[in-house]
C-alpha cells in the first residue's frame, strides 16, 4: 500500500513532469513485486494519475486551467502490446490538445528511450456518437514504435482545459488491466468553494482516501485508490458499477462571484437552472417564419392541449433528429430559426424550435434537462450539470403542464419514454427552477398480457396458440421498433417477442387479422393515449413429446417469453405483466395444482395453477410499483430484492405435474 505522502508526492510528480522528467513513485523491488502479482494479467498499470489545475474564467464563464494524465504500465502479454502502442488525444472545445511523450524502459536490458509526441505521425478523425458530430472535436491517434513484451511504458498527456458546464466525473476505476495506484488531483484557488462526492463498489468505496492541503494562495485536493482488480460484468454499465468508483466533483461558488449565465459554477440546482435559462435565452425567440406556421398549425384550435398536440405532431413528423455540434453545441442549443431552417437538430435543436413554436401559439414553454437512465442514477446532492445528457420540454396546457421530447416519433404528447424518467430532471420554468421527479403516469411501462390457448393430446405433444397486446409507453415502444423493421427481419422481431422458450417448438408468427404486424402490436388511440386495438399471435405445436415417465407429463411453467427480473433493476424493465393459460388436456388426465406469491413494497408477483373440467388453468400477474423501486439506490435494491428474486426463479424455472391417466 502506498500512504497519503507518497500519493501526494505523486501527483506531484505528475504535475511537474516534463517531456524529460517522468515521474518514479516505485522503487525497483515494489516493481518487481507488483508485477510478480499480476502474471496472469495481459498487463499491470503501476500508476494512473490525473492532475487538474483550474480557475474560474469569468470572461468565459468556464472553469480553464491545463490537464495532465500520467500513466505508468508494465505489458506482460503481446496483446497488451498491440492494444498499448496505439495512443490516443482528443482535440476539442473542452479539451485543448497540448503535447504527449512517453518514455519506455524495456525488459531485455536494451537503453531505456524517449518518445516525442511531435515526431510521432497522428491521424485525426472525427466522432459520431449515435447521431452527433463533433464537428470541432477531433480524436488523434498515433503508434508508439518499438514496445515489446515486458517493457515499461511511462505516458504523459496534456491538455488546455474547458469545463464549459461543470466539472467532468473522474473514474477511479480499472480500463482493463487491474492497476497498482489510481490518483485524481484537483488545484484550485483557494477562494472556490467545492462540493465532491463519490459513487460507485461499497468495498472500493471504503478504501477511497481524500487529502487536502493549502498550498500558498491555492487548495490541492486528490482522491486515491490502491489495488484495483478489472471490474466484472455484474452491472448494466453505469459509471459507478460494482468494480467501479466514480468521484462527482462542483465549484458551489468563487470569491469574485459566478457571473450571469454561468453553469460551471452554482451553489444549488435553482442557481443551475437560472444561469442555463439566462444563457439560452435568445435560442427560443420565434422569427416570422416560425410564428407564422405556429398560427397555421393551431389556427382555430381553442385549447391550449389541443394547439400542444398540433404543434409537438408537425415537430415530430418534420424534423429528424441529427446533432452537428460546433463550438459549445454539446451544452448551448442552436437558434430555433436555424434548426427550422435546417429541417434537423439534436434534442436540444429540436426542443428549441419546439419551444419556440410552442410560444408562437402563446403557449408558455420551457426546457427540462435529463439524465437517461443508461448513464446511471442522478447525484442529486450535486449540482453539477455536466451530469445531464438529454433535453426535453414542458408546456404548460393550463392544468399541471404537459411533458413533450421533441426526438420522439411515436409518442403521444404528454408521454416520455421511461428511460428518460429514471432520475429527477432540473426544471427551468421560473418559479420552479430545480430538480422535479417525473410523474409515473407519464412514462409507466404500461403492461404485457399474454393469452395462451391450447391443447396437450394424449401423444403428449403440445399444440398452442399465444396471443399478445402491449399498452402504454410498452405498446408503442414495440410498435415503434416494428415499424423500423424490413421484412425480412420482422419474424425474427416476433419470434422474440412471442417465441417459447422453454419447449422446442415447430413454430410460426402470424398476424391478427391480416393486420400489419407493427400497427398490430399497438397505436395511439384518437384519445392520444397508448392502446392495444389488435394483438400478435404465434402459433406452435411441440417437435417432440413433452418429458414425463409413464405416469406423468412435465410442462415448463414458463411459455410465453418471461424476463426474470435482475438484481440491478433499471426502470425500463418494469413492464407489468398478465398471463392467461388454458390448456385442455385429455380425459382422465389430472392437474397437481401450485401457486407461488411473493409480495415486496415495489413488487407482487402471483401464479396460480389450477384444474378446471379438462382444462389446465395459469394465471400469472407481475405488478411493479415504480415509484417505490425508484427512490432505491443499487445497494438498496440489491439488498431488497435478493431473497424475493431466489424465490422466483428458482419456483417460476420448474415444471406443472400432470399425472396420466392409466
Amino acid at each position: 500500500m502506498i500512504g497519503l505522502a507518497a500519493t501526494a508526492a505523486m501527483c506531484a510528480g505528475a504535475t511537474a513532469a516534463s517531456d524529460d522528467v517522468f515521474p518514479a513513485p516505485f522503487t525497483a523491488a515494489q516493481i518487481d513485486s507488483i508485477v510478480a502479482a499480476h502474471q496472469d494479467a495481459d498487463a499491470v498499470e503501476l500508476v494512473r494519475c490525473t492532475s487538474l489545475h483550474v480557475a474560474y474564467d469569468a470572461s468565459a464563464r468556464s472553469l480553464s486551467g491545463t490537464l495532465v494524465e500520467y500513466r505508468d504500465i508494465t505489458l506482460l502479454d503481446q496483446s497488451a502490446v498491440e492494444d498499448l502502442c496505439r495512443v490516443f488525444a482528443v482535440d476539442g472545445p473542452f479539451r485543448r490538445f497540448d503535447s504527449f511523450s512517453a518514455n519506455v524502459i524495456p525488459a531485455d536490458g536494451r537503453d531505456s528511450y524517449r518518445i516525442n509526441g511531435k515526431k510521432l505521425d497522428w491521424i485525426a478523425f472525427t466522432p459520431d456518437r449515435g447521431g452527433v458530430v463533433m464537428l470541432e472535436e477531433t480524436f488523434k491517434q498515433a503508434i508508439l514504435p518499438g514496445l515489446r513484451r515486458g517493457d515499461r511504458l511511462q505516458t504523459i498527456m496534456r491538455y488546455e482545459s474547458h469545463a464549459h458546464h461543470g466539472l467532468h466525473p473522474e473514474q477511479l476505476s480499472p480500463f482493463g488491466y487491474p492497476v497498482a495506484h489510481c490518483s485524481a488531483e484537483l488545484v484550485m484557488p483557494t477562494g472556490h468553494r467545492l462540493a465532491w462526492t463519490a459513487r460507485g463498489d461499497a468495498r472500493l468505496l471504503d478504501k477511497l482516501r481524500y487529502h487536502e492541503q493549502e498550498r500558498g494562495r491555492e487548495t490541492v485536493r486528490s482522491w486515491t485508490l490502491t489495488g484495483l482488480r478489472v471490474a466484472g460484468d455484474d452491472g448494466p454499465g453505469w459509471p459507478d458499477d460494482p468494480g467501479q468508483v466514480t468521484v462527482l466533483r462542483h465549484v458551489t461558488g468563487v470569491e469574485a462571484g459566478e457571473g450571469k449565465g454561468a453553469l460551471a459554477v452554482g451553489a444549488d440546482w435553482g442557481a443551475i437552472a437560472r444561469a442555463y435559462r439566462e444563457r439560452t435565452a435568445e435560442c427560443f425567440e420565434p422569427d416570422k417564419r416560425i410564428r407564422e406556421l405556429a398560427h397555421s398549425l393551431t389556427d382555430g384550435r381553442a385549447s391550449a392541449l389541443e394547439r400542444i398536440d398540433a404543434v409537438y405532431a408537425w415537430v415530430q413528423g418534420n424534423t429528424r433528429y441529427l446533432g452537428l455540434f460546433r463550438e459549445l453545441g454539446g451544452i448551448i442549443p442552436e437558434r430555433a430559426a436555424l434548426v427550422a431552417s435546417k429541417g434537423y437538430g439534436d434534442c436540444k435543436g429540436l426542443g428549441s424550435l419546439l419551444i419556440a413554436l410552442l410560444r408562437a401559439a402563446g403557449i408558455e414553454a420551457w426546457p427540462v434537462l435529463v439524465r437517461t437512465s443508461h448513464v446511471g442514477p442522478l447525484s442529486i446532492d450535486l449540482p453539477n450539470p455536466s451530469q445531464f445528457n438529454h433535453f426535453i420540454v414542458w408546456a404548460d396546457d393550463g392544468g399541471d403542464g404537459v411533458w413533450l421530447d421533441a426526438t420522439l416519433t411515436d409518442c403521444p404528447a404528454g408521454h416520455v419514454y421511461p428511460h428518460d424518467a429514471a432520475s429527477p430532471v432540473l426544471q427551468l420554468r421560473p418559479g420552479h427552477e430545480g430538480l422535479v421527479t417525473l410523474p409515473v403516469a407519464i412514462w409507466s411501462e404500461g403492461e404485457r398480457r399474454y393469452a395462451i390457448t391450447g391443447q396437450l393430446d394424449a401423444q403428449r405433444h403440445l399444440e398452442i396458440e399465444s396471443r399478445l397486446a402491449a399498452s402504454g409507453i410498452e405498446g408503442l415502444l414495440l410498435r415503434s421498433a416494428g415499424s423500423r423493421l424490413a421484412p425480412a427481419e420482422r419474424e425474427a422481431f416476433l419470434n422474440h417477442l412471442l417465441r417459447p422458450v422453454t419447449i422446442a417448438f415447430n413454430a410460426s408468427p402470424r398476424e391478427s387479422n391480416g393486420a400489419d404486424p407493427a400497427a398490430a402490436i399497438a397505436s395511439p388511440g384518437n384519445d392520444g393515449e397508448a392502446s392495444a386495438p389488435e394483438t400478435l399471435a404465434y402459433s406452435a405445436r411441440t417437435s417432440q413429446p413433452l418429458a414425463g415417465s409413464a405416469a406423468s407429463v412435465f410442462l415448463p411453467r414458463i411459455l410465453a417469453p418471461l424476463s426474470l427480473p435482475s438484481p440491478v433493476l433499471d426502470l425500463p424493465e418494469l413492464v407489468d405483466r398478465q398471463e392467461s393459460w388454458r390448456i385442455v388436456i385429455p380425459a382422465g388426465w389430472t392437474v397437481s395444482p401450485d401457486s407461488l406469491r411473493v409480495a415486496t413494497a415495489s413488487l407482487e408477483w402471483h401464479r396460480t395453477v389450477q384444474q378446471r373440467g379438462d382444462t389446465l388453468c395459469l394465471d400469472r400477474r407481475v405488478r411493479w410499483d415504480h415509484g417505490a423501486v425508484r427512490d432505491l439506490d443499487l445497494t438498496e435494491r440489491r439488498r431488497v430484492w435478493e431473497d424475493a428474486l431466489k424465490t422466483i426463479r428458482d419456483d417460476e424455472r420448474g415444471h406443472i405435474a400432470i399425472r396420466v391417466a392409466r
